[in-house]
């Protein structure tokens, strides 16, 4: 089996390589596809190239030729006193250096390399499966049955593998996580959100976790989100991603300014009918806002999400010493789908990205907040409270969440005389603003109360009553 010509494509192995040297984002790629050692490669010389790239890409370097041949001659031996360099030689090096290959299609290439591997992979098994059937030893049936099952189960082992951890590893760090809480009390792994009735609910948030924050147009989504993301990345310092979908970073800029001044974000838009005060209290709130790990990104497909995410927490780590901490998805109906993931229908498509965010907060050790909209269904109940069920466009969503929070602004939906009423009893510029928790994985369900100034998007929370 092995002396027939397996599927291969040095072109695309060369063009991967190349791609890589010149910009980082197309080793991010690379990496979410084909791990960081290279052995989806069929050019033995081109998998330690890869690995080699990976490596100095990880020291934030983007090699030249000299520092790259550089590393390799410094690397150890890999066989009978052969270093690396020697393996590789100065032709392959040559071959990746002599011709330019866009980033832009560093994805396609991963992409060709990754199938062809599996392919490969798949054509030695069917040559160890024929082996194993006309092998005839003295094993039973069942133990055959048994290897086969191994040898097609093995196909699925990935990068992810690594990530397998055993019960006497998870015990070990299981203990020395108690044995930190009992030594400070005030310890805690994951995050409060940052609105006390919302996390009187929802108390520490652990990381991997996916938050769903859903709502009808004009309830808040957005500001309930940026809010958290300002209490958590200016106030705590906690590093914080923003991927900004329909409105810019300018126009986060302009509410985070409202929020910290207490000025009315549509006032900010016309600096000059603001006072000498009011743009000097501006500029203190962009003084506390430029010091923060807060970092904004237009929106993309959930694979550029992750990339771009482990790039900026990798940034954080070496700039604050934190590692992010809370990516926010402004809003997953509007984001692309993964372009190697074809769904026929819509309600897969969006199950699929919701899928892969979660296994994002998972792998990163982070959270991940996922703005939704709800479908119509709720403005046809007589009490107009969202659900689950009107979680648009897929189910998914609410399987893959850990926690849903609904944004609802009762007085929406109150006649003149029973808003004003409601108004009565809340200072001037706020309105009864609620966070409905309608799904904890962890924990209990209920309703935070709060109130919102839909000028400045400030929430404060109030006696909390569950439901």
């Amino acid at each position: 089996m092995e002396a027939m010509l397996l599927p291969h494509d040095i072109e695309s192995e060369r063009g991967l390589l190349g791609a890589m040297l010149q910009h980082k984002s197309a080793a991010e790629k690379a990496i979410e596809l084909l791990g960081t050692q290279g052995e989806a490669f069929y050019d033995p010389a081109f998998s330690v190239l890869y690995a080699a790239i990976v490596q100095l890409h990880d020291r934030d370097l983007v090699p030249d030729r000299a520092m790259l041949a550089s590393f390799l001659a410094g690397q150890e031996a890999l066989i009978q006193g052969m270093t690396l360099l020697d393996v590789v030689g100065g032709e392959k090096l040559d071959q990746i250096f002599s011709d330019h290959y866009s980033p832009a299609n560093a994805e396609y290439y991963a992409e060709q390399i990754h199938k062809l591997h599996v392919q490969r992979r798949i054509i030695r098994a069917a040559g160890d499966l024929a082996r194993m059937g006309a092998n005839n030893g003295a094993e039973t049936a069942g133990e055959l049955i048994s290897r086969a099952e191994s040898l097609v189960y093995n196909l699925r082992a990935n990068q992810a593998d690594s990530r397998l951890v055993d019960a006497r590893a998870a015990s070990l760090e299981f203990w020395a996580m108690l044995q930190r809480q009992i030594e400070d009390p005030h310890h805690n792994r994951g995050w409060k959100l940052g609105i006390p009735n919302l996390d009187s609910l929802l108390g520490y948030v652990d990381p991997g976790r996916l938050i769903t924050v859903a709502g009808r147009p004009g309830f808040g989504k957005t500001t309930t989100a940026l809010f958290i993301a300002r209490d958590m990345a200016v106030r705590r310092g906690e590093p914080v991603l923003f991927v900004t979908g329909e409105q810019s970073h300018l126009e986060h800029m302009r509410k985070l300014c409202a929020m910290l001044t207490g000025i009315d974000s549509e006032r900010i838009k016309q600096p000059h009918s603001l006072s000498p005060d009011e743009l000097e209290s501006v500029h203190r709130a962009l003084g506390q806002i430029e010091k923060a790990p807060l970092y904004f990104v237009a929106m993309g497909d959930p694979m550029y999400v992750k990339a771009t995410a482990r790039r900026i927490s990798a940034r954080c780590q070496e700039l604050f010493g934190k590692q992010l901490a809370l990516v926010v998805v402004d809003y997953l109906q509007i984001m692309p789908p993964m372009p190697d993931r074809k769904a026929d229908t819509r309600d897969r498509e969006v199950g699929d990205m919701s899928r892969y965010l979660k296994l994002m907060a998972m792998d990163m050790g982070l959270l991940v907040m996922m703005l939704a909209q709800l479908n119509r269904e709720v403005e046809k109940r007589s009490d107009h409270r969202p659900m689950l069920a009107d979680l648009r466009e897929s189910g998914n969503i609410e399987q893959d969440s850990d926690i849903v929070v609904f944004t609802f602004r009762p007085t929406e939906y109150m006649d003149e005389a029973a808003r004003r009423r409601a108004l009565a009893d809340y200072q001037d510029g706020y309105e009864p603003y609620q966070h409905i928790v309608a799904k904890w994985r962890d924990g209990k369900t209920g309703t935070a109360r709060n109130a919102w100034n839909r000028a400045t998007g400030d929430i404060i929370s109030i006696t909390q009553a569950r439901s």
